[in-house]
This record gives C-alpha cells, sequence and structure tokens, in this order.
C-alpha cells in the first residue's frame, strides 16, 4: 500500500522525492510518518476506505489500529486533525513542525474549510485558526494566499472581522489598495460589511473589477459576497443590487461555467434575500435567472416554498413567484404535488381563490404532478367559510369526474357547509347536474332551518328522479345529526317546546324523522363500494345513536364492517363513543369503549371528556376512573385492574377533563379518589393551574366538607404555585389564612364545561 501511495503521488508532487523517499524508507521512525498527514488522506481516499482512519497509532509496533464508524470526508478531516494534535503535543513539537511539508498542512486545512455544514461547524473553523497561530508560533509561518483567504474565512465565521482588516493590514501596511489572492479579497469585502465600513467594501469591489489581475482570477462568488454584505447592512438600494445581478449573470453567461455552477450562486442570492425579507430581490433574481434559460433544482424551489409560506409576504408576490416557476417549461416539469398543493394552500390563506383555482388548473394540466383529494381540501374549506355554495359543488364535481379521485369526508362536510351558508345562489339549468345540485341545495337549506319535511321531500325527489349520490347522502346525513343533535341538547336543558315552532319538538316527532330515514339507510346500502367514505357510515350510525335507535345504528355498523368490508379506525370509535354516551347513554357507550380498549387505541381527549361526563351523570363514577385510566395509560391507585398495566399511552389527559372528574367524584362522595386524581395531575400535566385547585376546593364546599376543601387547600397551595410557569407566578403569602379560598380567583371551568356552578352567590 506505501509502495501505491509513493507511486502515486511522486506523479502529482515531483518536488516533494525527498519526503516520498522518507516514507518509502522501512527504517523510518513511526512518528516521521504519522505526521505526514498528506499520506493519510491520500491512501484513504486511493482505498476509498474510512475504517482506515482514525485516532490511535501504537508507536513502539508502528501499527495502526483504525475504526471508525463515521464516512466521507468528516472522518477523514478529524482522523487528520488527531494525528495534527499529536504532532502539537509531543515534546519534540517544534522540531516536528519543521518536518511537515507544506502541501500537509495547506491540505488538512483545505479538508476542515470544505467539511459540510452539519460536521461541527464552528469547531472546524477553531482549528483552521489553531493551525495558523501553530505555524507562526514555529517559525515556519504559511505562505500559500489560498490557505491565507481560508484562514480569513475561518476568522470571519468566528466573527472575527476586526481580526481579518489586522491581518489583512500586517501584510499590506499603509492606505494602498491590497492585491490579494480571490479568495482573501472575498474576505476582506465580507470583513469590512461586518465592521460598518461599507463604502470601504464597495470600494474594494470596484477595484477588483477594475483591476487587470484580477480579470481572469476572480471567481463569481464576490458578487454573493458584496450582494449578502449590502443586504445584511442595507447599504445599497434595490436597483444598485440590480445592476450587480446583472453583471453576475452576464458573467455566468460564458459556457465554462457548469450547470451546478449557476444553481449555487443563484440558491446563495435567492436565500440571502429570503433570509433578509427582500422580496423585490428575491423576485428580480428569480425572474432574471429563468429569463437566461438556466435550470432550478429542488433547492431552488424549497427556498421559494419558504418564501412563500411565510407570514410575511403578499398574494401579489405569491403569484408572482408562482407565474415565474409555471411560464418556465423546463422549471415547471420539476414540480410536484404537493408543491401544486403548498401554492393552493397559501392562495387559500391569502383569501385569494380565484388564484388557488389557476393552480389547480395547472396541476391537471401538469404530465407528472401526482393528484390527491387532500391537495383541495384548502380551497373546499375557504368555500365553506365564504358561503361559495356554486363554486365548490363546480369543484366537486370536476374533481370526480374529471381527476377520477375520491373526496375526502372532510370535502363533503365543506360542500355542505358552503351550501348551508348560502350566500351563493345556486344556478338552475337543464343538465343533470344543475337539476341534482339544485334539489341538493333545497335539501341543505332546509336542513339549516331544520324544516325536516321539506329536508325529507327533496331527498325523495333526488330519488325519484335517480339522481341520488353520496354527497347527497352525506348532506342528509350531517344535517339530520345536526337537527336531532339540537333537540337532544334541548332536552337534556329541559327548553320549553312549546315556543319552538321548527326543528323536532317531542319524542313522537323524532321517531316519525327516523323512521323516514329509513329510505335512506336503504340508498346507502345500494351504494357502490368505491363510491363511499368510512366516515359517512359513521356519521349515519351517529344519527340514529343520537335518536336512540340503537337497532339501526347496529344495522349500519354491521353491513360496513361485514359487507362492505371497512375496518373501523380509532377516529371512527371515537366519534361513536361521543355519540353513544349523548344518545344512547353510558351502558352502550361503555360497550364502544371496551371495544376501543381491547383493540389498544388511542382514546382522544375529547372523547374522554364526554364519556366521563355520561357516565359520572349516570351515576358510574368508578366506570369513569377506567376511561381515565386508560387515558393517561397507566393504573392508578383507584383503578389497579390488570388490564390498564400492558398498554402504551398514546396520548394524554388535559386539564379540562381533570376539572370534570375531580368535580364529579366530589359529587359521587369518592373523596379520596378525587384526591389521588388531582395527585395525579402533577405528574401527567406539565403544570397545574390555579384553577383547577380552586375548583377542587370549591367542590368539597358545595359538598359540604369545608374542613376538608381548607386541608387540601393548605396541603396543594404551595405546590401548585411552584408548578406554575415562572411568567404566571404572582408574590403569595406562604402562611395561608382562613380566608385563603378568597385569595384565588374565580373559576371559570364551570362556563368551559358546559355546567352551572351550585356555589350560592356572595
Amino acid at each position: 500500500m506505501r509502495q501505491s501511495l509513493v507511486a502515486r503521488l511522486s506523479a502529482e508532487f515531483p518536488h516533494e522525492a525527498d519526503i516520498l523517499a522518507d516514507l518509502n524508507d522501512d527504517e523510518t521512525t513511526p512518528m516521521r510518518r504519522h505526521i505526514l498527514v498528506r499520506e493519510l488522506i491520500a491512501a484513504v481516499r486511493a482505498f476509498d476506505n474510512v475504517e482506515y482512519v482514525n485516532a490511535d497509532v501504537d508507536e513502539s509496533t508502528d501499527e495502526t489500529a483504525l475504526s471508525s464508524t463515521d464516512q466521507g470526508q468528516p472522518a477523514v478531516a478529524r482522523a487528520a486533525w488527531e494525528k495534527y494534535q499529536k504532532i502539537t503535543t509531543h515534546p519534540e513539537a517544534a522540531k516536528l513542525m519543521q518536518q511537515i511539508p507544506d502541501l500537509a498542512i495547506g491540505l488538512l486545512i483545505c479538508e476542515l474549510n470544505y467539511m459540510g455544514a452539519a460536521h461541527d461547524y464552528g469547531s472546524r473553523f477553531q482549528c483552521i485558526v489553531r493551525i495558523w497561530s501553530d505555524c507562526q508560533e514555529h517559525g515556519r509561518p504559511i505562505q500559500s494566499q489560498i490557505m491565507f483567504g481560508m484562514y480569513l474565512r475561518a476568522l470571519n465565521k468566528l466573527g472575527g472581522s476586526r481580526q481579518v482588516l489586522a491581518e489583512v493590514g500586517a501584510q499590506l501596511p499603509g492606505d494602498q489598495l491590497p492585491r490579494l489572492h480571490p479568495a482573501a479579497m472575498r474576505q476582506l469585502i465580507s470583513a469590512c460589511f461586518s465592521c460598518r465600513q461599507a463604502d470601504k467594501a464597495m470600494e474594494l469591489f470596484r477595484h477588483v473589477m477594475s483591476d487587470p489581475y484580477y480579470s481572469r482570477t476572480h471567481s463569481l462568488h464576490i458578487y454573493t459576497t458584496v450582494v449578502q454584505g449590502a443586504v445584511r447592512t442595507n447599504h445599497l438600494s434595490n436597483a444598485d443590487l440590480y445592476i450587480i445581478v446583472e453583471e453576475l449573470f452576464e458573467d455566468l453567461s460564458h459556457t465554462k461555467y457548469s450547470d451546478n455552477i449557476r444553481l449555487g450562486l443563484v440558491n446563495e442570492l435567492l436565500h440571502t434575500a429570503r433570509v433578509h425579507g427582500n422580496m423585490g430581490l428575491l423576485l428580480y433574481v428569480f425572474e432574471r435567472y429563468l429569463a437566461h434559460k438556466y435550470p432550478i433544482n429542488n433547492a431552488t424551489l424549497g427556498i421559494l416554498l419558504k418564501v412563500v409560506c411565510s407570514g410575511n409576504i403578499d398574494a401579489s408576490e405569491v403569484h408572482s413567484i408562482y407565474r415565474n416557476i409555471v411560464a418556465d417549461q423546463a422549471t415547471r416539469l420539476q414540480m410536484t404535488g404537493h408543491v401544486f398543493a403548498t401554492f393552493i394552500g397559501v392562495f387559500v390563506r391569502l383569501q385569494r381563490p380565484d388564484c388557488a383555482l389557476v393552480v389547480v388548473q395547472d396541476m391537471r394540466a401538469h404530465p407528472n404532478a401526482q393528484r390527491a383529494a387532500r391537495y383541495l381540501e384548502p380551497l373546499f374549506g375557504c368555500f365553506a367559510e365564504s358561503g361559495m355554495g356554486q363554486a365548490a359543488l363546480e369543484l366537486f364535481h370536476s374533481l370526480v369526474e374529471q381527476d377520477k379521485l375520491e373526496p375526502t369526508w372532510r370535502i363533503y362536510f365543506d360542500v355542505v357547509k358552503a351550501l348551508s351558508r348560502g350566500s351563493q345562489r345556486i344556478e338552475s339549468g337543464s343538465g343533470l347536474h344543475s337539476e341534482a345540485d339544485t334539489l341538493l341545495a333545497t335539501l341543505v337549506e332546509s336542513g339549516a332551518a331544520a324544516d325536516t319535511s321539506r329536508m325529507l321531500g327533496a331527498f325523495l325527489e333526488l330519488c325519484s328522479r335517480n339522481l341520488q349520490s353520496p354527497l347527497s347522502l352525506a348532506a342528509l346525513f350531517i344535517k339530520a345529526h345536526q337537527i336531532i343533535g339540537t333537540y337532544v341538547l334541548r332536552l337534556s336543558n329541559q327548553y320549553d317546546f312549546t315556543q319552538i315552532t321548527v326543528g323536532i319538538r317531542s319524542h313522537d316527532e323524532l321517531a316519525q324523522f327516523v323512521a323516514r330515514l329509513d329510505h335512506a339507510v336503504a340508498e346507502l346500502f345500494a351504494l357502490k363500494n368505491s363510491q363511499v367514505p368510512q366516515d359517512l357510515f359513521v356519521h349515519a350510525i351517529c344519527v340514529f345513536v343520537l335518536a336512540q335507535d340503537q337497532a339501526q345504528a347496529q344495522r349500519i355498523y354491521d353491513h360496513m364492517t361485514q359487507h362492505r368490508q371497512l375496518t373501523p379506525t380509532w377516529q371512527t370509535f371515537n366519534v361513536l363513543s361521543r355519540a353513544f354516551a349523548r344518545g344512547l347513554g353510558a351502558p352502550a357507550a361503555m360497550d364502544v369503549f371496551r371495544e376501543m380498549q381491547t383493540n389498544g387505541m388511542r382514546l382522544r381527549n375529547v372523547t374522554a371528556a364526554m364519556l366521563i361526563h355520561g357516565l359520572l351523570d349516570a351515576d358510574r363514577p368508578h366506570e369513569a376512573l377506567e376511561v381515565y385510566a386508560y387515558l393517561v395509560g397507566r393504573p392508578t391507585p383507584v383503578v389497579s385492574a390488570p388490564g390498564f398495566r400492558e398498554f402504551t399511552v398514546t396520548t394524554s389527559c388535559d386539564v379540562y377533563t381533570y376539572a370534570l372528574l375531580i368535580e364529579g367524584l366530589v359529587q359521587a362522595a369518592m373523596h379520596r379518589e378525587a384526591v389521588v386524581v388531582f395527585e395525579d395531575a402533577f405528574s401527567v400535566l406539565s403544570w397545574v393551574p390555579r384553577q383547577l385547585l380552586e375548583t377542587f376546593v370549591r367542590a368539597l364546599e358545595n359538598a359540604g366538607r369545608a374542613d376538608f376543601a381548607l386541608a387540601c387547600l393548605k396541603r396543594y397551595r404551595r405546590r401548585v404555585e411552584e408548578s406554575q410557569p415562572v411568567s404566571s407566578r404572582d408574590p403569595v403569602a406562604e402562611n395561608v389564612s382562613e380566608s385563603a379560598p378568597d385569595l384565588l380567583s374565580p373559576s371559570h371551568f364551570g362556563y368551559l364545561l358546559g355546567k352551572v356552578s351550585k356555589r350560592p352567590a356572595s
């Protein structure tokens, strides 16, 4: 291996013959070979194996014990740096430093300079500065101007801009303009900008551009250096920056520059403009770059997407970026479905659905972009919020018929919502779509007005004309769910139904309405498998659960799982649990919960709160504790069933559920269990709000346990205060008096939970 290396190095560097002779000498001391860093890097690159590169060398046997899991250039540079450190810490470091060839030192600095930014970004520049200082200290200063430029770059990266000026001044005393290597000149210009000497930096830039010495040697990076410094210090106007950019593109037009060089430069300029919020410069650079027919890459698109997703950009700027992308054929071909979806979402956020529709049309015309219904969800949401029913229906029909995509449940829901808001009337016509859309709009508007007879009449009219669809069924069940849910809510709050003129007002009217929905269930079962989203079945089940028709709900569930072969997900069971808790009551809700528990499915906070609320109202506090234990993912001192020891937590209990459960346990006279749950809050919640303690104390007072309430207040007051975020802590007295409960602010949990406090007004 050493002989092969000697042959390669001899061909590359003939003037290093003496060093290569020493290297090939078997009697050369181990340390002498160790200091030849060039040997190490060349050997690794020749054999393309990083496993040879690592730190320790047994000097007594000259055997290299090398092992490294790192790959590529960073491992090479780190190993070379470790060898260099051994030299500098050796007792004869001054002598050994004189023996290291300049090529080895230069190559080590290069390796450190060009390491990837993700690898020890700051420390590698510190290593370069140390190498430079060591060489100066040991009387062998580095003469290479290229290495001097890398040293100045390291100083700039470490924030040593003034030291850069001092180093250059030491080499070139007086006021004369320096004639440095182009790499060193770029670092000098950057340091001048950082030291608030922008005029000096621009003078140096003009000197470089006018000096014949630099006409053939300067690199294009000097343009980006000046633009970055000027933008950072706000020294030049955009008009002046545009002139520099034009000069850069004029130089880029030479055939000697590859596309990779052009891409690197333009991405650097775009990134600078994005970071400093200069949208004018960004748009100008991008437009002029595309005007020269230069290609872009994924990094360019990534920078532009970061720009359009930022909050400080208006619709006209986003539209300009988008039009520039799609106007260039080569650039447009690089766009993907996710890129189109990003622009759709941004235009919707900026309240420009017209621009979003243009993006949708471009996505459809793109030959390679993958299309998905979820990409259009923000646009449907915009139509729903604005009440643009006609636009929502047109986009829905094109999604199904032109794109051949299956709409998501959110799209169904947003179309119905857009029709409900009704700010945009549905135009009638002679086509089937127009006729069906008109009847659908009548159905939705009747449902929003709680006119059940007219709503069902519109649906039957659709069926009689064979115009029924998954959308009409979704609209019917969504509106039926809202009508029945309103009746259940009024019933639970003991409304006076004699004053209500629309909607369902009695159990008899509810039974009649539910019976008339049987035809809708039959139409649901008749739909083809590919046309029915699972959430449509779930919503239909929820309608009959709210109406306390468990037989029909079970029939739909069996059809969904057995005939359609649809597997319920944890989202399905969460929706069903809430519906069962509101409709059929605690026993049925617990049956659904048991099935979730058996399958280890995730339980959402809102579902758990609904279950706990229903179980407490049904005087089943022990089952409410079971739901709580499953939610937090572990047994508690009051729930120790073996079944709770094996599942993994996927969510956590929130403060509202804690307040609901603690108040319910106190009302059920389970004071010890309430204390245990409150103790549990300190380990589950990131911090325990003061209002939770106040809710606990108030519940005990309402239950006639004022002594126990005061004891709990004294026990937990300081602990609750210590758990507060630092910004919200208030100075409080350490000693609690008899009137301590009045020191806490009134609780708002009664309103948040939809319950009225039982505490008498003071």
